[in-house]
């Protein structure tokens, strides 16, 4: 980030921060994840940065900008200036449309979620045509204590994938967030 002349103001390198600073349905995202945004800043100008996610929202996200010997800014900005990776596998069984990513649930555990569709699967072996779980809107129910609740679920990294799941081949997809 350029350091602003000594008569600049220093907040023309901080992106502008949009929306309201607490949005209701906000989700604190614990740990924070990190994330390639691409935004403006108070200068005017677009930059693309790497930066933590420390919350969501209904379109939007809350990302911390480091400041040299200041705490870091902290800003809401639309979902769409954010990329977060999905991995994948293959396309959906039931569409050939949709990847089908691993997921986090809110429950800690990490399934297999068609983005065209919403099917589900608990394991890479099971992905086929006719094997999916089919969660309702209603509950979102997976199995017991599994939900695929928006709002409550994000895409998984390499580090949340089960042990064995790790030797299966795996494509890197950049999503928003």
């Amino acid at each position: 980030m350029p350091q602003p002349t000594s008569s600049e103001p220093d907040w023309l390198d901080l992106i502008i921060t949009v929306g309201h600073p607490n949005p209701p349905g906000q989700h604190p995202e614990d740990p924070p994840r990190r994330a390639t945004v691409t935004t403006r800043t108070y200068r005017g100008e677009t930059v693309t940065l790497e930066l933590d996610v420390l919350a969501r929202a209904p379109g939007h996200v809350q990302v911390a900008q480091p400041r040299d010997g200041q705490e870091p800014w902290k800003a809401w900005i639309s979902s769409g200036d954010v990329l977060q990776p999905m991995l994948w596998q293959v396309t959906c069984p039931y569409d050939d449309q949709g990847l089908v990513g691993a997921m986090m649930t809110a429950a800690g555990r990490v399934v297999l979620y068609c983005d065209g569709d919403g099917h589900v699967w608990l394991e890479p072996s099971q992905v086929s045509y006719g094997s999916a779980i089919v969660p309702r809107s209603s509950d979102w129910r997976v199995v017991e204590g599994v939900t695929v609740t928006p709002g409550t679920v994000r895409w998984a990294t390499a580090e949340d994938l089960p042990a064995a799941w790790r030797a299966e081949p795996w494509q890197v997809y950049s999503r928003e967030w």
